[in-house]
């Protein structure tokens, strides 16, 4: 079955702030995607977090040259 159809989705409404929702919405703009992409492809990058983090992995951001810049805490 398609990805979206009625059948494999659940309607969730959530309460966020006005800030997170301005965010969410530069987001969407950024990627010319819709909101609810945005909050799918978020929740698919937590889950992979989650499950690294389980196996003793961390995320890490990196500049081109593989220098760590950044390295997440606390998600």
């Amino acid at each position: 079955m398609a990805h979206g159809s009625k059948k494999n989705t659940k309607r969730l409404n959530v309460n966020i702030s006005n800030a997170l929702s301005d965010t969410l919405d530069n987001l969407a703009e950024l990627e010319e995607t819709s909101k609810t992409d945005i909050l799918r492809k978020a929740i698919a990058l937590f889950d992979l977090v989650i499950k690294e983090r389980e196996k003793g992995g961390k995320l890490i951001v990196v500049d081109e040259e593989n220098n760590i810049k950044k390295e997440i805490i606390g998600l």
